[in-house]
């Protein structure tokens, strides 16, 4: 084997990337026959510069070999797609591969789909590209590519607000409605909720009956302040939608700080509400625990907000309220002393609860 001095090697490659460039540029200005006499002349020096600027992903010389991929374009999109799809890819090697075709742009949108099928990460890639894979990929839905359709629902989502608007005019469309509203979910965007709390009452009809309840979860604090009032409406589907979505609030830990301020409500639905929703963060996680050494320092802020939450609910004047809240802290031994206070309770609910609480916990030593 010859071996060849790595200065030789640098200008070699160099020199195979001015060559590709400049062919690629002047087969742009020349007439159809000449471009296609130089395109199978140059084919084979340009495959063999793509080769050598993918080789040099991950490496310092990272930002040229991508600046050089993309100024190539379309010819390297499908070696770089193909070295996204290879086992045990580094980290920085496929970070350098994805703002390659991020910079290609939109030639690499029609590609990237059909790859989603053998490659669902690929998402993450289209979820980069913007605005303009909004419409291709609003677009798979429809077709019958072998995939699940989750994975076009995730680039949406991660495209975010560009996605917003054509996804609303889809909304109502009975043949997809469940890929909006989980893509709706996924971007976050405020201009969601409102057209979600629309269809919220009829959610029923949905693969799993609550997807609607889980976006307006995803989006967090703006839904949640819509979904309140609801628990007053007059229509009892409604009311049934409204409460399901509480329930499963214990998604989205960010909900917290909301949930504890409705705790300070008039309203005794609502503080029973925000207690639910406490619980299912609580129960979701499984961040309220007594043994809180092995939590960092972001689930041990979480945890005492729960544990604020709790104990606020225990003292609150509404029976059910408080009934709830020993529902929610009947596995905490630190609620024993509140525990036996509510055995003298008022309410005959609130001191069987209570009592029933103590009693397994006594079991349970």
């Amino acid at each position: 084997m010859i071996l060849v001095p790595r200065r030789t090697r640098l200008l070699c490659f160099a020199w195979l990337l001015c060559f590709a460039c400049c062919a690629v540029l002047r087969a742009e200005s020349r007439p159809v026959s000449l471009k296609r006499t130089e395109q199978r002349l140059t084919a084979p020096i340009r495959n063999l510069a793509i080769r050598l600027l993918i080789g040099e992903l991950g490496t310092p010389r990272q930002e040229l070999a991508v600046t050089a991929l993309a100024w190539i374009g379309t010819p390297a999109i499908t070696p770089l797609i193909d070295e996204l799809s290879i086992d045990e890819l580094s980290t920085d090697r496929a970070a350098g591969a994805t703002e390659a075709l991020v910079r290609i742009g939109p030639p690499a949108i029609a590609p990237l789909i059909q790859a989603m099928y053998r490659l669902p990460w690929i998402s993450g890639v289209l979820g980069q590209m913007g605005a303009p894979a909004v419409r291709p990929l609003i677009r798979a839905f429809t077709k019958p590519y072998p995939w699940e359709v989750n994975e076009p629902c995730v680039a949406l989502a991660a495209i975010g607000a560009p996605a917003v608007r054509p996804l609303l005019r889809l909304l109502h469309d009975p043949r997809y409605e469940w890929e909006v509203v989980t893509a709706l979910g996924g971007t976050k965007d405020t201009r969601a909720v409102e057209p979600l709390i629309h269809v919220l009452p009829d959610q029923e009809r949905f693969l799993n009956g609550d997807e609607v309840s889980e976006a307006l979860v995803s989006i967090g604090s703006p839904a949640l302040r819509r979904v309140f009032p609801l628990l007053h409406s007059r229509n009892r589907l409604i009311r049934y939608e409204a409460w399901k979505t509480i329930h499963v609030m214990g998604d989205n830990p960010t909900l917290l700080p909301a949930l504890l301020e409705y705790q300070h409500s008039g309203d005794a639905t609502y503080r029973l509400a925000a207690l639910i929703g406490l619980s299912s963060v609580a129960s979701r996680q499984e961040w309220i625990s007594s043994d809180t050494t092995r939590l960092t320092a972001a689930e041990l802020a979480i945890n005492n907000q729960i544990r604020l939450g709790l104990q606020r609910g225990l003292h609150d004047p509404s029976p059910r309220v408080r009934l709830q809240a020993l529902y929610a802290c009947s596995d905490d031994r630190r609620f024993l002393p509140t525990l036996r206070r509510h055995l003298h309770d008022p309410n005959p609910w609130v001191r069987r609860a209570a009592s029933a609480n103590i009693g397994r916990d006594r079991v349970s030593r």
